[in-house]
């Protein structure tokens, strides 16, 4: 299962530039994050290029674990 990075996947609301900050300094290592992250572009609606991950379910999961707030307390009971 691959997870875009656009979003990060999550079904609550993050900050995309928060998202790609976290994934950057989640403390994994350097093994775990080459294998779970891929670092990627799109092209959003104006053409310009953007950044993204490709991530893994096992990428997914660990950075949906590290958010806070109301909605990603219910995700992560869910889950």
């Amino acid at each position: 299962m691959l997870s875009q990075g656009t979003n990060g996947g999550c079904p609550f609301f993050v900050c995309f530039a928060h998202v790609l900050r976290d994934i950057k300094h989640l403390g994994c290592s350097t093994e775990f994050r080459e294998s779970n992250f891929g670092l990627g572009s799109y092209a959003d609606k104006q053409g310009q290029m953007r950044t993204m991950y490709k991530m893994t379910r096992k990428g997914f999961s660990l950075l949906g674990m590290g958010f806070t707030g109301r909605e990603a307390m219910a995700w992560k009971e869910a889950y």
